[in-house]
């Protein structure tokens, strides 16, 4: 029988219920409306609402009447209540009064001693250890924990699993073990005295969602006197949907647990739609809603109507198949309303319910509907679903009673889709009916139930349909046979295949479809199969069965699929190699090899590229004969040697480097390779080819040593300064004599030692030049040590330009102060100009302080620099726009070169600033040349036009004057 939550039809209630509210943290005007709906709807409850005045207003008129009522629910979290009524509520208690302690009521009245061992457990409100301990479920049982610590706290809201811990309780006996609380807070860490408390469930709070990480207590009982008190913390009201008090088990808890506080008994049955495990429930009505009152809503329903009831419907159906439910009553209450008098509409959406739930219960109501054309489709299709026999017989039976080819349609694609094997004679029946449509559908559901009686219906009437047929049933056939193969051997199914795979006439598509089946359940028919397209004269059947190659899994079929391949046009081989390429079939890279000896060049070039992605160690030497020279196909050959993976690829590659003979193209071709493969050991045979008499070996070299350096190596790669030739080279040996010195840089002392006496030695300039870059890079101060000493007049000009060119690569501004003193103590200096220039690069790439950096550049100004650093040096120091700069820019502007003049126009020309105006007006007026006379002009309007501080009757004026 179907639980309701009222227990007694239209009795009236005998219980008084009081619900003391009108202050608290929480929205209390949201919460007391609901909580007095869901006692109401119980039928047991009259309900009063007392509301105390606001938070510091006057008490004096707040007088509850507690002895009046059978209840009291406290959702009150506020100011303290005056002595008397303090004095009242606790005699209430003591006397037998019940309580219900709603929410966050366990915040309120921290210092009220009696309240707190009413209420059990409270939180916040300053509460810790004092007020007593935690209460924990741990191992199976409750634990008192005196651990010290605040008391009160709850992480995000989320839904939860609530787990009842006694089952023998009134107020717990015959809930499910676990059921799922909508979103809500879970209060932990809560304390108090906890005096005479049982404990009835628990919910863990996860500290994924900033919980305690204990089972916390949620629902719990409390005696005090001869009062029954019952706490809930479940129920965070919230504006919009109040999930957590809509929530069936928060709802009917607190119904129960009102009705045992206030009677010590539970007389209202658990409702059938009680949430379960995993599924949330929620009432939003605050009450159970049994099934047949849906139902009536729904009895007039039409399909353009309201949604509201079948979402409704669909909701309690969700929870009731949520768990290991019984929903025979469902099911009998469905079949009823299908004999009703309820709309066609409302029986189609019945019907797809049954399809869920229905049994071999349904298959007469069901079967009786089928006659109804309105409905004969809808409860077919429920038929359909339902597994049991009976149900199969139903469609079996209707079948044969059915007059309308539509209708048989419908039914024999149902009984296809159930797999129904038992109506396969009868479905065969229907194979060479006159309407075609009717004939399909009757050879696709037997292509559908998959079986061998099917497969030999379905291929027994091969000769008999129409020819327009004849294609569609071969592909109904194979279907069939390939649904046979699946559930095991078959001797009967493989030979249709086989003959399908024979029948020239057929579509290739399907002749494809039955070759590649039979080299997944028979490869040695299949072989034959594939091997006979192969030779095809049909290009299409033959481009297919080349896109199958790959399936073949022995070396004999392989082989016997190669052999036909010799024979075939450049076109398809370069397919095959392809396609087994594509498939990683290393097994083909024999077969492939061979096809370098083809006359073919679009062949041996598929057959080098697919080697590339085949092959391995033992295909290193043979690609390398391929590669020397020019071409495509070397080209293909040296693609395919840096694509090898596999084992000892580089090893093998390494070893064919070290042979006694072997040709500078080869070098050229390994040395990269071995580089980018970084082959453990291979560092000392590429650093060989480093001096090699060949430049393209030893560049190739420096390039792969560049990206793995070793300290090891320093004093051999120092020795290459000696030999290099060209820049690239100069500025590698510069690279990875600057990466080996970084390893190493607190123990470089000794490696910048022997640099310096390389420096001091007879080598080139050119080596020196390198030398003095690696030591201004590394930037150490025996590296400054030594280039400082080399900067003297007597120094030749070309030493100290390629000095200065070094110092621009330094890594701060510490060489600026002493460049900058030796241009003004040697004013016949060699190179001042390289020294200068070096000093502007080295303060505009380190200089942040603007301030520090016009200081530079007045210095290098006034130094006598030509008039390309001149210009370079105030370009620069207008480009960072500091108002401290501009009267010496303005001054340059009309006193400087023209070069320097049209430099600092472009730059001025973004400054906007009054002075700059004013400048440039006076330049336009006073310059003989032309262009500048322009380009001040131009950038006088463009300066003016971006002040908007400048009256526009004023820049106005400036136009009128340019």
């Amino acid at each position: 029988l179907m639980a309701l939550s009222i227990p007694t039809a239209f009795a009236e209630p005998n219980l008084k219920a009081m619900i003391i509210t009108g202050q608290n943290n929480h929205k209390w005007e949201i919460s007391t409306p609901i909580l007095k709906k869901i006692l109401e709807n119980t039928g047991l409850f009259v309900v009063d609402v007392v509301q105390s005045p606001p938070q510091g207003g006057n008490f004096s008129s707040f007088k509850p009447e507690f002895s009046k009522y059978d209840v009291v629910v406290l959702d009150y979290n506020g100011d303290p209540w005056p002595k008397g009524i303090q004095k009242a509520f606790v005699e209430y208690v003591e006397n037998g009064g019940g309580v219900v302690v709603y929410h966050a009521a366990n915040n309120a009245f921290p210092e009220w001693e009696e309240f707190n061992e009413i209420i059990g457990l409270g939180g916040w409100g300053g509460r810790n250890e004092k007020w007593g301990p935690y209460i924990r479920w741990r191992d199976g049982k409750v634990v008192r924990d005196e651990t010290p610590g605040p008391g009160g706290a709850h992480g995000t809201q989320h839904a939860f699993q609530v787990v009842i811990r006694d089952k023998n309780h009134p107020i717990t006996r015959g809930l499910p073990e676990v059921w799922m609380h909508a979103k809500d807070e879970l209060y932990s860490h809560l304390r108090g005295p906890a005096k005479n408390l049982t404990l009835l469930a628990t919910a863990y709070s996860d500290p994924a969602q900033k919980g305690s990480g204990e089972h916390e207590p949620i629902l719990f009982t409390i005696n005090y006197g001869k009062g029954r008190v019952f706490h809930t913390v479940l129920g965070h009201a919230q504006e919009g949907k109040p999930e957590a008090l809509q929530c069936a088990g928060f709802i009917v808890t607190l119904q129960r647990g009102a009705e045992w506080a206030a009677t010590g008994n539970v007389t209202q049955p658990v409702p059938e739609d009680f949430p379960g495990p995993y599924e949330v429930r929620l009432w939003e009505e605050y009450k159970h809603i049994p099934l047949t009152q849906y139902l009536d809503s729904l009895r007039n329903y039409h399909a353009l109507d309201s949604m509201a009831v079948i979402t409704q419907i669909n909701e309690y159906l969700r929870v009731m198949t949520s768990g290991n439910r019984s929903l025979d009553h469902i099911e009998s209450i469905f079949n009823d309303f299908l004999k009703s008098d309820a709309t066609v509409d409302a029986k189609r959406y019945i019907c797809s319910k049954l399809a869920e739930i229905g049994t071999a219960k349904s298959v007469p109501t069901l079967s009786e509907l089928m006659n109804i054309p309105e409905l004969c489709d809808n409860a077919r299709f429920a038929l359909e679903k339902i597994p049991a026999s009976e149900a199969e017989r139903a469609l079996i039976d209707a079948l044969s009673k059915a007059n309308d080819n539509r209708v048989k349609i419908g039914i024999i694609t149902s009984l296809g889709l159930r797999g129904a094997n038992s109506a396969v004679s009868v479905i065969a029946s229907y194979l060479t009916a006159e309407d075609d449509a009717l004939s399909v559908s009757a050879g696709s559901a037997l292509a559908e139930i998959g079986t061998e009686e099917s497969l030999n219906a379905l291929w027994g009437v091969k000769d008999k349909v129409k020819d327009s047929l004849k294609t569609k049933f071969a592909r109904l056939s194979l279907a069939c046979a390939q649904k046979v193969l699946k559930n095991g051997k078959s001797e009967r199914a493989i030979e249709v295949i086989k003959a399908i795979s024979q029948d020239d006439k057929l579509p290739v598509a399907i002749k494809v479809a039955s070759i590649r089946t039979l080299l997944e359940h028979s490869e040695r028919d299949g072989i034959r199969g594939l091997v006979s397209a192969l030779s095809s004269k049909d290009p299409e059947l033959v481009r297919m069965a080349v896109g199958m190659c790959p399936l073949a899994k022995s070396e004999s079929s392989l082989t016997e699929i190669y052999y036909v391949l010799e024979d075939a046009s450049p076109s398809v081989q370069v397919q095959a190699i392809e396609v087994f390429a594509s498939a990683g079939r290393k097994d083909a890279l024999k077969y492939i090899v061979n096809a370098l000896e083809s006359d073919n060049l679009e062949v041996r070039l598929s057959a080098l590229k697919a080697i590339g992605l085949l092959g391995g160690k033992d295909e290193v030497r043979l690609l390398l004969s391929r590669a020397i020279g020019e071409g495509d196909e070397a080209d293909a050959a040296k693609e395919s040697l840096a694509m090898l993976r596999g084992p000892e690829v580089g090893e093998t590659m390494v070893e064919e480097l070290k042979k006694a003979q072997i040709s500078p193209e080869v070098k050229r071709l390994l040395i990269p390779l071995v580089s980018m493969r970084r082959v453990p050991g291979s560092e000392e045979v590429v650093l060989k080819f480093a001096s090699d008499a060949d430049v393209e070996c030893r560049i190739s070299a420096l390039k792969g040593l560049v990206e793995r350096p070793k300290v090891e190596m320093f004093e051999s790669v120092l020795s290459l300064v000696r030999t290099a030739e060209n820049d690239e080279e100069k500025g590698l040996i510069e690279e990875l004599l600057v990466k080996i010195l970084e390893q190493k840089k607190d123990e470089s002392n000794a490696y910048i030692l022997q640099i310096s006496n390389m420096l001091d030695s007879d080598i080139s300039l050119g080596g020196k030049s390198i030398l003095l870059k690696v030591l201004a890079r590394v930037g150490l101060p025996s590296c400054w040590d030594k280039i400082k000493s080399m900067i003297t007049p007597q120094q030749s000009p070309e030493m100290l330009d390629a000095i200065f060119v070094a110092l621009q690569s330094w890594p701060n501004e510490e060489p600026v102060q002493f460049l900058i003193k030796c241009a003004q103590s040697n004013k016949d200096l060699p190179n001042k100009e390289r020294l200068l220039e070096t000093v502007l690069v080295l303060i505009d790439k380190w200089t942040s302080d603007d301030e520090a950096f016009q200081k530079r550049v007045s210095e290098i100004l006034q130094l006598s620099p030509t008039v390309k650093t001149k210009k370079n040096a105030l370009e620069k120091l207008a480009g960072r726009k500091v108002e401290s700069s501009l009267p010496l820019l303005l001054e340059h502007l009309k006193s400087g070169e023209d070069e320097v003049k049209e430099a600092l126009i472009r730059t001025l020309s973004n400054w906007p600033s009054k002075s700059v105006v004013d400048a440039l007006a006076e330049l336009s007026q006073t310059t003989q040349n032309n262009s500048i006379k322009r380009q001040a002009l131009a950038g006088m309007i463009r300066v003016a036009d971006s002040l908007p501080e400048v009256p526009l009757e004023e820049r106005n004026k400036i136009f009128d004057k340019a």
